[in-house]
């Protein structure tokens, strides 16, 4: 009896401090990414994407298009990704070449884009289950293979081992150390 007491007396503590508790955005943002885990310590973090100062980075104008290019420019973007085109203005062209292609310099423009609508956020913050769900064999096909991201470390490490073990089976054969066993 006294160990309920107890424990009844710890839970509406904790319902009190979780009324008192409140996680404000500096922003208004979209939440991108939690790495919080229910029942740990505050260790985590949310990961805010700000919608209000969205940018693209293109570096594949050439000279001869950069000189039509000017800051305060309207531009629309499409990616092949989205069904919808994004809008903004060019916000800079910088002036050194980030590189050459063939005979011709490529230059950067930096593009703000305007703020999205709510739909198209969740493709820019890291998902594309919006697109991929119009078809439920593509979103079953989606599902399917998300599920291999949890192990994706221990598939990583078998991938390792299983090459190192290939390259030094292949050194150990070809050096007359081991025979070739072969299965088949």
């Amino acid at each position: 009896a006294r160990m309920s007491a107890q424990a009844e007396m710890a839970v509406a503590r904790a319902q009190r401090t979780l009324a008192k508790t409140q996680l404000l955005s500096p922003c208004d943002c979209v939440v991108q990414d939690v790495t919080l885990v229910v029942g740990g310590a505050a260790t985590g973090a949310v990961t805010l994407l700000d919608t209000t100062s969205l940018r693209f980075r293109t570096s594949n104008l050439t000279e001869l298009d950069v000189v039509r290019v000017k800051a305060g420019l309207p531009v629309s973007i499409r990616l092949k990704s989205f069904e919808e085109a994004f809008t903004g203005k060019v916000q800079a062209v910088l002036p050194i070449s980030s590189g050459t292609q063939g005979n011709t310099a490529q230059f950067t423009v930096l593009i703000a884009l305007d703020p999205p609508p709510t739909v198209a956020l969740r493709h820019l913050a890291g998902g594309k289950l919006d697109v991929i769900s119009k078809s439920p064999l593509r979103k079953s096909a989606y599902d399917g293979s998300s599920c291999l991201n949890k192990r994706h470390m221990r598939f990583a490490w078998l991938s390792l081992f299983s090459v190192g073990f290939s390259d030094l089976y292949v050194r150990l054969c070809s050096m007359g150390i081991w025979h070739d066993w072969r299965l088949f």
